[in-house]
């Protein structure tokens, strides 16, 4: 367990230095982005997916492959329609509390 840790340890300090470009990869700054999303979808929809297509006569392969692909699509529909539109309206309703709550000078 501690070599696990000091492991985890050193990766993420290499990550932090910039030692890790394949962490700049698009493809997993895009996971990050629906990393939420997929990972409240993803079970639920995937098994009721699975278990219709496997209803259906299709190859367990086929099966996992669609249920990715779906829970994938639908994580960064989410994502895109859902998420970011909301935490836009969230940011924007802060900052006009913010705005509103700013300190003036008093008149004596």
């Amino acid at each position: 367990m501690a070599v696990l840790a000091a492991s985890l340890t050193l990766v993420v300090h290499a990550a932090a230095l910039g030692h890790l470009p394949m962490l700049r990869l698009r493809l997993l700054g895009w996971l990050g982005a629906i990393s939420y999303p997929l990972y409240l979808l993803h079970e639920n929809i995937g098994w009721v997916l699975m278990n219709q297509l496997l209803a259906r006569g299709m190859p367990i392969d086929v099966v996992v492959a669609l249920a990715l692909l779906f829970s994938l699509a639908l994580a960064h529909l989410i994502t895109q329609w859902v998420e970011r539109p909301a935490m836009a309206a969230i940011r924007r309703r802060w900052a006009q509390r913010q705005q509103g709550h700013t300190a003036s000078p008093r008149s004596v």
